[in-house]
């Protein structure tokens, strides 16, 4: 009789611990390695679709599957990463010590879906210059790094080994034609062909006279984003802006004025953008078409400045680093999900 009184109040207590977690719409993320996020309006976050990749201030990169909540955790230490669109390839710093390698994190290349690595490369992962930019079709990654005549994109191609050099030219990115976009810094080009935008990035910036430098680019759509800074005399930086440039009506517009700008980050819709800045690190979300003012209050409670803005494929949902967990909005209709307990320094989101 004590044995059945006592199985009979431990099922009433787990009834009453899974009521409770109903009705406060918490649910636990399935889980493959690592302690597994809770997540709060889990269907919202099961409807925006895809894989939402993230990595924590402990160097530990993770995946949450959307569809039916499966997490995991890549096995080793990888403080920075890059998935494909596709995610069927990472490109990742591998932090641990690898024989042969010496103690400098290296670039390694892990398979998407088991996490492994499958490629250990000679290029040392903390000269990479943030971002990896992938092609549309996840063919080509391409990045920018010190080489002997100075910084250079190199360009990788699976099996992933050896890289091809593009010298005096940074900042890559792929429009949707997956031709790539680089700068040398003065001039823009495409598959290594320059364009004629030189006077309309000098205009955004009040025609500085020694010119302006490109600090970063990012394919849209219709046209690019390119970051500039007038040129003063001495060496002294001028204006800056971020220009919009539509390559088939030729118009540009000055959608935002932080200067200092290190990378650059555009919605899959293309009605909303984002900018690092170099001296606090910080991302600073833009939507140009909410209002006027070239940088207008970002819409439906979404902040405006994060560590980290990852949108979802379709580009309705976006995902925001907080202190302690990601918030993933739906800009449509304002509502939120939280995956909490998660401190991500960087974000991205993939098919």
């Amino acid at each position: 009789m004590r044995a059945a009184a006592a199985a009979a109040t431990l099922l009433v207590a787990l009834a009453v611990l899974v009521a409770a977690a109903v009705a406060g719409g918490g649910r636990a993320a399935q889980t493959s390695g690592g302690r597994p996020p809770q997540i709060q309006s889990s269907e919202l976050l099961q409807r925006a679709g895809g894989t939402l990749w993230w990595v924590d201030r402990g160097c530990h990169l993770q995946r949450l599957r959307t569809r039916d909540l499966l997490a995991r955790r890549a096995p080793g230490v990888h403080c920075r990463a890059w998935p494909s669109p596709d995610g069927a390839t990472v490109l990742a710093s591998d932090d641990d010590p690898s024989p042969g390698f010496g103690p400098a994190p290296h670039l390694a290349v892990l398979n998407g879906r088991s996490l492994r690595r499958v490629t250990l490369t000679r290029l040392r992962a903390d000269a990479v210059v943030a971002p990896v930019t992938w092609s549309p079709d996840g063919v080509f990654a391409a990045f920018c790094y010190p080489g002997s005549h100075g910084a250079e994109v190199l360009l990788l191609v699976s099996p992933w080994r050896s890289p091809t050099v593009a010298h005096g030219r940074c900042h890559p990115s792929y429009t949707v034609a997956s031709t790539a976009l680089t700068t040398d810094g003065r001039h823009i080009y495409e598959g290594g062909s320059p364009l004629q935008l030189d006077s309309a990035l000098a205009q955004a910036v009040g025609n500085p006279v020694n010119g302006v430098q490109v600090t970063a680019l990012a394919a849209t759509r219709d046209g690019l984003l390119a970051a500039v800074q007038g040129r003063l005399e001495h060496g002294s930086p001028g204006l800056a802006a971020v220009v919009d440039i539509d390559r088939r009506s030729g118009a540009s517009t000055t959608v935002a004025t932080g200067g200092d700008v290190t990378e650059l980050g555009v919605a899959p819709d293309a009605r909303a953008f984002w900018y690092r800045q170099r001296r606090d690190q910080l991302v600073q979300l833009v939507v140009p078409d909410s209002a006027t003012s070239p940088e207008p209050a970002v819409a439906n409670g979404v902040p405006a400045v994060s560590r980290a803005f990852a949108w979802s494929p379709s580009g309705r949902y976006l995902a925001v680093a907080r202190a302690h967990d990601i918030e993933v909005y739906d800009r449509q209709s304002g509502r939120s999900s939280v995956v909490a307990n998660v401190t991500a320094d960087s974000l991205s989101w993939t098919r």
